[in-house]
C-alpha cells in the first residue's frame, strides 16, 4: 500500500496530497510515517503530522448534566400524569396544557446550561404562570373559534419563548435566532431517529413477554409511554448537544435530498389540482389542507437555508431551493386570494382573520425571502442575507401570535 503513493512528488501539490489522503487515508499514514519518522522542521510536514495523529479532545464531564437531564424528564412526565394523579378530565387538560408537558423544561435545561443571569429565569417563569393562568381560566363560552384558535396559538407563543431561553435570554441576536431555527431542524431529526429507536425496542419487549405469557400493556400505557413521550424532545435536545456531528452529517444531508423532491411534488400538485378542478375557493377543508402544505414547505424552506449555509454556497443546492421558494409564493397568492374571496363572500369569522393574518404575514416573508434568494444566486454569494431575513422576521410571527391568543377570543363575542 505505502508505494501506491509517492510523497516526494506529491509534495508541493497541497491539492494533490489532499486527494490522495482522501483515496487511501491508511496507505498515506504510512507513507507520511515512512518518510517523516521523527517531527519535522518542515511547516508542511508538521501540519500533516498534527493532522494524521489528531486526537478529538474528551467530551466535557457529564456528571451535572445527566442529573439535571433526568430531573427534567421526571418532571415533565409528571406534569403528563397530573390528570390521573389529581382526577382531571384528560381531553381538557391536554388541550389546554399540552404545550406546558415538555417546552418548560426545554427552556429550563437551555437556562441551565447557558447560566443565564436569573432576571431571565425570573422573566420566562412569569410568562409561564401568566400563560398558564390565563388558558385554563378562558372560558370556551366566549367563541368556540377563537376558543380553538388560542388553544392552537398558545404552544406557538411558548416556542418563541423557548428562542428566547435557547438565545440565554438575548432574543434580539439574529445569529441566536438563526441558530435556533437551525436546532429545530436538527432537533426533528434526532427526535425521529429516537422515535424509530423506541418503536423497535418496543415491539421487541412486546414480543418477549408474549413469549411468556406476561402482559404489560398496563405498564406501557401507564407509565413507560406517560414519561417515554416527553423524554424523547429533551433526550434528543441533549444528544443534538452533545454530538453535533451527527446532526451535521445527517440534517444537510436531508435538507439536499428533500428540497428537490419537495420542489418536484409540488409543482405536480398544482397541475393535478388545476386538472382535477379543485377549488379552494369554495371548499373550506381543501383550503385548510392547503394552508397545511405551505406552512410545512415553509418550514422545509427554513430548515434547508438553515443547514445549507453551514456548507457554504453551491448553485446545485441552491436553484432547487429558489424553485421551492417561487411556488411557495405562488401557492400562498392562491390561499391568500381563496381567504380573500370567502371574506367578501360570508364576511368575517375568527378562523377566516386567523388565516387571512398567517397568509398575510407568510407572503410578505416569502416574498423577502424569495428576493434574497435569488439576490444571492445571482451573485453566487453565501447565505448571510438569506439568513438576515429568515431572522429578523420571526418576532412579526410572535407579535401575530400573542394577539391570536390574549386579543381575538375577546374580540369574538
Amino acid at each position: 500500500m505505502t508505494n501506491n503513493i509517492d510523497l516526494a512528488a506529491l509534495w508541493q501539490q497541497p491539492e494533490a496530497l489532499e486527494a490522495a489522503y482522501r483515496q487511501q487515508p491508511e496507505a498515506f499514514r504510512q507513507a507520511f510515517e515512512a518518510r517523516f519518522p521523527e517531527p519535522s522542521n518542515d511547516p508542511l510536514a508538521a501540519f500533516w503530522h498534527a493532522r494524521l495523529n489528531y486526537q478529538k479532545p474528551a467530551a466535557p464531564s457529564d456528571r451535572k448534566e445527566l442529573p439535571v437531564l433526568l430531573l427534567f424528564i421526571f418532571l415533565a412526565g409528571c406534569v403528563v400524569k397530573l390528570p390521573s394523579w389529581l382526577g382531571i378530565e384528560p381531553d381538557l387538560f391536554y388541550q389546554k396544557n399540552i404545550g406546558f408537558t415538555v417546552l418548560p423544561f426545554l427552556m429550563g435545561w437551555f437556562l441551565w446550561k447557558h447560566q443565564v443571569a436569573s432576571k431571565s429565569w425570573v422573566l420566562i417563569g412569569g410568562i409561564l404562570v401568566v400563560t398558564a393562568t390565563y388558558i385554563n381560566l378562558l372560558p370556551k363560552s366566549i367563541h368556540p373559534d377563537a376558543y380553538n384558535l388560542a388553544l392552537v396559538h398558545l404552544p406557538l407563543l411558548l416556542w418563541s419563548v423557548l428562542g428566547f431561553a435557547f438565545g440565554g435570554g438575548q432574543w434580539h441576536n439574529l445569529l441566536g435566532r438563526l441558530q435556533f431555527l437551525r436546532f429545530n431542524g436538527d432537533l426533528v431529526v434526532m427526535g425521529t431517529l429516537l422515535v424509530i429507536a423506541c418503536g423497535i425496542l418496543t415491539g421487541i419487549t412486546y414480543s418477549l413477554f408474549e413469549l411468556i405469557g406476561v402482559n404489560i400493556n398496563y405498564v406501557f400505557t401507564h407509565y413507560l409511554i406517560i414519561w417515554g413521550a416527553p423524554a424523547v424532545p429533551i433526550l434528543a435536545t441533549y444528544l443534538v448537544q452533545q454530538n453535533p456531528e451527527i446532526v451535521n452529517r445527517i440534517s444537510p444531508l436531508i435538507a439536499r435530498l428533500f428540497t428537490p423532491l419537495v420542489f418536484v411534488t409540488l409543482v405536480v400538485y398544482l397541475i393535478a389540482m388545476m386538472m382535477q378542478g379543485k377549488d379552494p375557493y369554495n371548499d373550506r377543508e381543501y383550503l385548510f389542507i392547503f394552508n397545511m402544505v405551505l406552512l410545512g414547505v415553509m418550514a422545509l424552506i427554513f430548515f434547508s437555508v438553515a443547514e445549507n449555509s453551514k456548507s457554504g454556497f453551491k448553485f446545485w443546492q441552491h436553484l432547487p431551493l429558489l424553485g421551492l421558494a417561487l411556488v411557495t409564493v405562488l401557492v400562498n397568492s392562491v390561499a391568500l386570494s381563496a381567504i380573500i374571496f370567502r371574506i367578501a363572500e360570508w364576511g368575517f369569522t375568527p378562523n377566516r382573520i386567523a388565516v387571512l393574518g398567517t397568509n398575510v404575514l407568510l407572503f410578505v416573508h416569502l416574498v423577502w425571502l424569495l428576493y434574497t434568494l435569488f439576490v444571492s444566486s445571482r451573485k453566487k454569494s453565501h447565505y448571510a442575507p438569506v439568513e438576515h431575513a429568515m431572522a429578523a422576521y420571526l418576532p412579526v410571527y410572535v407579535g401575530w401570535t400573542a394577539l391570536m391568543l390574549f386579543v381575538l377570543p375577546w374580540l369574538a363575542f
